[in-house]
């Protein structure tokens, strides 16, 4: 599960670059606010899983 968690995070970092490198109509300080607080919700949970599978 924590790799899974850890290929989302970096799926959607990829995005939020690729959203600000095609200038989509979107509002790019919430797209990259939304997008940062995401991946740090998920790194948490990678090492929360992780710490977990190696008790």
């Amino acid at each position: 599960m924590s790799k899974y968690s850890l290929d989302l995070s970096k799926l959607t970092f990829g995005g939020i670059i690729l959203t600000m490198i095609t200038n989509a109509d979107m509002n790019r300080i919430i797209t990259f606010a939304i997008g940062c607080i995401s991946i740090i919700v998920l790194t948490i949970i990678v090492f929360v899983l992780y710490k977990k599978g190696k008790e």
